[in-house]
């Protein structure tokens, strides 16, 4: 009995010896032998590409983080551009309403800057973007050139504005085309029974045509115009007003920016280029100067110097707070606003934190981010 026991002990002993080997880890640079093959190793993650003539594995790089609270946004603010773009990307995948109806109005000679489908895509995705709030029950966008003003200003006369203002729609579709070069810009209002976009195209055609035109963000910032004045008109009220200026142009920003954007990478890379351009009118981009932005584009009204500051910087403030709280954070807030709310009301309801104690960290935040940014620059002021 001792030696049959001995025999198979050793028989145990060399079938577990010449098992199969443990799974070696995997490197990056190392071979692999399938293109877009996945694996995770001592906690990361590696795919397989092809590198010249060979197929090697790539260590995917770990997303930072996402800020969760005040408390943690300044130690996460790497993970500020993830947690935005997936917030709105969110809810236009689980959008199942029905998008407005859209009409698209040239002048007699016009010619629209970009295919009217880049407006019908964005106006589906703003409709997802804002599923959980009152809309205009459709779109009109008007197009003209410096050669069609006047038809602009006869054809705008006919809608009704159920808002007090100090400037009709014709008053803006001037402010916009002063000169046929200089004929550019937008503006996203509210008429009776409908959203009214007032579009200004350059001549000659598309001398003036940005990126962001023909990715249809600038659609769902005019868009999302709109949708901030239907909470007003919900709660019946003849003025749309109440919110900082950087915080009524910042959160139509990130709308259009993460809603455009069909990747992570190509939000991150329309972010960049947007951030990267100098403080004009404020001197830079320190701590101290953000919160004297605040102060200077504040629901009073906007300082001129710093006025075009609030697509940059009120962007990236708001874009804090998405991440934070998620897009509808943002239009629970014009929201909270068009009932009675003051801003700083508002803010503490939404978001938790009393305004003053929440600047000093955004400021820290925004100012933090666009100097990295900006870092080669030589001048940011």
């Amino acid at each position: 009995m001792r030696k049959i026991f001995t025999s198979v002990t050793v028989l145990i002993f060399l079938g577990l010896s010449f098992s199969a080997p443990a799974r070696a880890a995997v490197k990056a640079g190392t071979t692999c032998t399938s293109k877009g093959q996945i694996k995770v190793s001592q906690n990361k993650k590696f795919t397989c590409i092809k590198s010249g003539k060979k197929l090697v594995w790539k260590a995917q790089a770990s997303e930072p983080a996402a800020p969760t609270s005040f408390d943690n946004l300044l130690a996460n603010y790497k993970g500020i551009p993830a947690a935005a773009w997936r917030s709105t990307q969110a809810n236009i995948a689980a959008n199942t309403l029905p998008t407005p109806p859209l009409e698209v109005v040239l002048g007699p000679n016009t010619k629209m800057p970009y295919n009217k489908s880049v407006s019908e895509r964005a106006l589906r995705k703003v409709t997802g973007i804002f599923k959980n709030f009152a809309q205009p029950p459709r779109q009109t966008s008007v197009f003209n050139n410096f050669t069609d003003l006047i038809w602009a200003k006869e054809y705008l006369a006919k809608f009704t504005n159920p808002f007090i203002v100090t400037n009709t729609y014709a008053d803006q579709a001037v402010e916009h085309c002063p000169s046929e070069f200089l004929c550019r810009g937008a503006f996203g209002n509210y008429a009776e029974g409908t959203g009214l976009i007032i579009n200004s195209v350059s001549l000659p055609d598309d001398v003036y045509i940005i990126p962001f035109a023909v990715n249809g963000a600038v659609d769902i910032h005019e868009f999302t115009h709109t949708i901030q004045k239907a909470q007003f008109l919900e709660m019946n009220k003849t003025r749309h007003w109440g919110h900082p200026h950087w915080f009524s142009e910042g959160q139509p920003q990130v709308a259009g920016f993460t809603g455009a954007s069909n990747t992570l990478a190509e939000y991150k890379e329309m972010r960049t280029k947007t951030m990267d351009a100098p403080a004009k009118g404020l001197g830079g981009y320190s701590p101290a100067d953000i919160s004297r932005f605040y102060v200077l584009q504040s629901a009073t009204g906007p300082e001129p110097a710093t006025k075009e500051l609030v697509y940059t910087i009120g962007y990236i403030t708001v874009e804090a707070l998405v991440a934070l709280k998620g897009i509808d954070s943002t239009m629970n807030l014009v929201k909270a606003v068009a009932s009675g709310d003051t801003f700083e009301q508002a803010f503490k309801k939404i978001y938790g934190i009393e305004w003053i104690e929440a600047e000093p960290i955004l400021a820290e935040v925004v100012s933090k981010q666009f100097l990295e940014v900006r870092k080669f620059a030589t001048s940011n002021g």
